[in-house]
């Protein structure tokens, strides 16, 4: 996050230096200042560290995501503002949590299809891991809406081995004609679903 003039001890960084404006007049020691990544970004189609691409936000990596592209969480993740999808995308849980107490949703998935993966390929498979999930306790709340799209094009949304919970799991509106699980959960008022969801409205 930038150069600093002090080294961060009891969260003092002193100043950023800008290096358009800033000269140097004598001897000055900077600071990196390093934000821990939150997410990962796997370009589809291209191999190596090139095709990764790490980033402190998660919102950051799914708006930098194309189609068919991957994001990954790399740690748990409590969010205050919903995280907008509007690529057709891989979000892969990593047996970490996605988290917010939001009166709307957490995970918002515009006219695109979505797949949540609970545990990557290097993770416990066949296990339940990973979860999106929705804390506010608000009858219009959701941890995932699916909101389709003008242009008449069908839709899914598949749950890998995760679990998607919140006072409603999903809010799905007709343009979304699929819901697939693979060894996933849904959860809505405390009571599980291995599948289904209910069209124009929550599970």
């Amino acid at each position: 996050d930038g150069w600093w003039t002090e080294n961060g001890a009891e969260g003092d960084w002193g100043r950023q230096w800008n290096f358009a404006k800033d000269t140097v007049t004598a001897d000055v020691t900077l600071y990196a200042k390093w934000n821990e990544a939150s997410a990962k970004l796997t370009r589809a189609g291209q191999a190596g560290t090139a095709a990764e691409v790490y980033f402190a936000k998660l919102k950051d990596a799914v708006n930098a995501a194309e189609n068919r592209d991957t994001v990954t969480l790399l740690k748990d993740v409590n969010t205050d503002e919903t995280v907008v999808i509007t690529k057709d995308i891989i979000l892969d849980l990593d047996v970490h949590s996605l988290s917010g107490n939001l009166s709307g949703c957490v995970v918002k998935a515009e006219g695109t299809s979505l797949t949540v993966k609970g545990a990557s390929a290097e993770s416990q498979s066949g296990t339940v891991q990973g979860s999106i999930i929705n804390n506010s306790t608000s009858a219009q709340s959701y941890a995932v809406s699916l909101d389709g799209n003008d242009a008449g094009v069908l839709l899914a949304f598949t749950v890998d081995r995760a679990v998607i919970r919140g006072y409603n799991a999903i809010l799905a509106d007709t343009s979304y004609d699929r819901l697939e699980m693979a060894a996933g959960k849904l959860t809505a008022r405390g009571e599980a679903a291995e599948d289904g969801y209910t069209e124009g409205g929550g599970l």
